[in-house]
């Protein structure tokens, strides 16, 4: 979308599964997809949060070193799942997050 500041099309894209878990009272196990450095795609077959809402999740990477991030739901497809972006992406986690997706993306 050209002049759009729509982070779900502004970084290249992981599709396939990663593990994660919504962080809370009691954390809650999730499924990712379409991962990038602008956000994800998260499964849900439940009622989506609201947009807007923020909270935080934590992803298994694949490198034996989890990423917790704060999160804000961009989009909702009730029935399937929701969008979100990152939020503040520290300059650490953002260097972590780009050295997982190089590495999947390498091993393709």
């Amino acid at each position: 979308m050209s002049g759009s500041s729509d982070d779900r099309r502004q970084h290249p894209r992981i599709a396939h599964p990663f593990d994660a878990f919504r962080l809370g009272v009691v954390d809650t196990p999730l499924t990712l997809y379409d991962l990038s450095l602008g956000g994800c795609f998260i499964n849900y077959f439940h009622d989506p949060p609201s947009v807007g809402r923020r909270f935080q999740i934590r992803i298994d990477l694949g490198n034996g070193e989890p990423l917790t991030l704060q999160v804000e739901v961009v989009f909702q497809n009730p029935g399937f799942g929701y969008a979100v972006r990152f939020l503040d992406l520290a300059d650490d986690a953002r260097t972590s997050l780009e050295q997982a997706l190089q590495r999947i993306a390498d091993e393709r």
